[in-house]
């Protein structure tokens, strides 16, 4: 359901179908989800493997835009749900080498088996990244989880604590990567420094700018606050 949540909350994806391909047969709780009006003409369920290229025909994985691999919450071997993720992973490049695939895994060393991928997310090496950095910075595994799941900034807007109704307004806002010549925020500020820029552009639009992405000798490195 979060999944779906966050997927159909970018405005440019609402016509898109998204099949869900798995081995369970649909429970009451799924059967709820996809009754969701949002949801109902949209999601389809499909009972089956991607090991199976009958199953996979059946999801028509060859037409796909692309393939989200989500870890199995349901082992208790990491490593066993890491190979069965793998493997599932072959069986999609095998039939549609042409579709990229988005992979969820658990263990960092298991990447190098999905080196493929157009993005791999492993789920320990970010969550102790992210405890990591929050050790160095206080507030930042808050600010990044913020940004990561999609919200409205409307939660905790009765309540009688200020930092409650503060805190729900500020998880309504978002992270974009743009080009500068098609900002409207910021294209009006071509030429100017980053402090400059920065200032008046959260002045007058009140969005902030974090940082810029330029040529450093054929590279293009995410500067951050480069002011």
């Amino acid at each position: 359901m979060d999944f779906l949540n966050e997927f159909y909350a970018h405005p440019l994806l609402q016509d898109y179908y998204v099949v869900l391909l798995s081995p369970c047969e649909v429970d009451s709780t799924m059967k709820m989800i996809l009754q969701i009006p949002m949801w109902a003409q949209r999601v389809i369920y499909i009972q089956g493997s991607a090991l199976k290229d009958t199953d996979l025909t059946r999801a028509r994985m060859n037409a796909a835009e692309a393939c989200f691999m989500l870890a199995a919450r349901n082992y208790a071997d990491l490593a066993a749900a890491d190979e069965h993720t793998i493997l599932r992973s072959w069986a999609v490049r095998d039939f549609a080498p042409n579709v990229p695939q988005y992979i969820q895994i658990f263990r960092p060393e298991n990447k190098v088996h999905v080196a493929f991928a157009e993005h791999v997310v492993c789920e320990d090496e970010f969550k102790y990244a992210l405890l990591a950095n929050n050790c160095l910075c206080p507030g930042a595994s808050t600010l990044v989880t913020l940004l990561l799941h999609t919200s409205r900034g409307q939660e905790g807007q009765t309540s009688a604590e200020e930092w409650h109704r503060l805190y729900g307004k500020c998880s309504g806002n978002e992270i974009y990567h743009i080009r500068l010549g098609d900002s409207r925020f910021f294209g009006e500020y071509e030429g100017k420094s980053f402090t400059y820029a920065s200032f008046h552009s959260h002045r007058k639009y009140g969005v902030a700018l974090v940082g810029v992405q330029t040529d450093v000798h054929g590279q293009w490195p995410v500067l951050l606050n480069p002011g």
